[in-house]
């Protein structure tokens, strides 16, 4: 089974998130992020093959009932090279550690992404040749803010080329 886990984003910063992936997806034909239809979300592990999915929903039980919900801001716009844009994580410490927790439970080494973690909400991969457009589109004088609580740890299943939500575990 292919899954990723990952936080679920709620309220007006996924709205926000989704109409700003739909607005650029069709202004730019960037229709990467937009043709997934993938819910708002924090990565917190890549995709990858899981044989077991009971072990796996132990672990996230467990490491979701060791951990308290807490507050996450994000706080304008980033970049990874000249493909990825995306919504900041505004102080990431306590996701990076619950990503690290959550990496040394499942005993795997992870791919060069989550060696390379940066949490963050997708809004465009794709096309170097936008990607200053895009960039200068989401004027920066304009910067989205949002408070919202890290609350969850979900697994993402793939199915019939989708990923939908399997199952959710809250923080306490």
């Amino acid at each position: 089974m292919n899954i990723a886990i990952v936080n679920l984003v709620r309220g007006r910063p996924a709205s926000y998130h989704k109409k700003l992936v739909k607005t650029v997806g069709i202004k730019f034909n960037e229709k990467k992020v937009l043709n997934k239809k993938i819910p708002s979300h924090i990565t917190l592990k890549f995709p990858y093959e899981v044989k077991d999915i009971k072990e796996m929903e132990e672990i996230i039980k467990r490491l979701a009932s060791q951990n308290q919900k807490f507050k996450i801001e994000i706080d304008g716009f980033g970049n990874f090279e000249e493909k990825v844009i995306y919504l900041k994580v505004k102080n990431p410490k306590k996701i990076k550690a619950i990503q690290r927790k959550l990496l040394g439970e499942l005993k795997t080494k992870g791919n060069k992404y989550d060696k390379r973690f940066v949490p963050h909400i997708t809004i465009s991969n794709g096309k170097k040749k936008n990607f200053t457009n895009i960039l200068n589109y989401l004027n920066p004088s304009q910067k989205p803010y949002f408070s919202f609580y890290f609350d969850n740890i979900t697994i993402l299943k793939k199915s019939n080329g989708q990923r939908k939500v399997y199952k959710e575990f809250k923080l306490k």
